[in-house]
């Protein structure tokens, strides 16, 4: 079981909760060395697109660093989630880790999802502003990542609604 929301980010720190098998991680992500909202945009909509190397995200929680890392398999349809806490850049180093694994579309559709209610909480100007996240609204993949989900959810739905034979 893979779960993920996003809260408004404020003065440069995101609010991230990510859930793994029942066990929640909640942490606020800094922007000061990189942008996490940015390449898990980026990242998710490659792994849709079927990347099948291994994706990780930092997120910098000053001084220490999660990790989430996603790796799918040599097919692209099941996707290895793993969060990394607590360590210093190195993964070696990390005090704890949660891991599933999952289907990739249900992982991303997650992702996606997570993004829409974002954006419907925060607008782009909102995102963008100096006492928010102060870095580029990623819009234009997050749209992409949408369109993608939206239409596999509504290809499953059509495919279960057909009987026997059917066309």
């Amino acid at each position: 079981m893979f779960y993920f929301s996003l809260e408004p980010p404020l003065y440069g720190w995101f609010p991230v909760v990510l859930g793994i098998n029942g066990e929640l991680c909640r942490f606020s992500a800094s922007n000061v060395l990189n942008d996490p909202i940015a390449e898990l945009a980026a990242s998710v909509l490659g792994l849709l697109k079927g990347r099948t190397s291994l994706v990780q995200i930092e997120w910098w929680l000053e001084p220490d660093w999660h990790s989430l890392v996603f790796e799918p398999s040599f097919d692209g349809r099941q996707l290895s989630v793993t969060l990394f806490c607590d360590h210093t850049r190195k993964l070696s180093s990390a005090k704890s880790t949660i891991t599933t694994t999952a289907s990739t579309t249900d992982v991303c559709a997650t992702i996606g999802r997570a993004f829409r209610d974002l954006s419907l909480l925060i607008s782009k100007e909102e995102y963008e502003a100096r006492d928010a996240w102060n870095n580029p609204f990623p819009g234009e993949n997050i749209a992409s990542i949408l369109e993608i989900v939206d239409s596999r959810d509504s290809s499953r739905l059509t495919s279960r609604g057909k009987r026997g034979g059917e066309p």
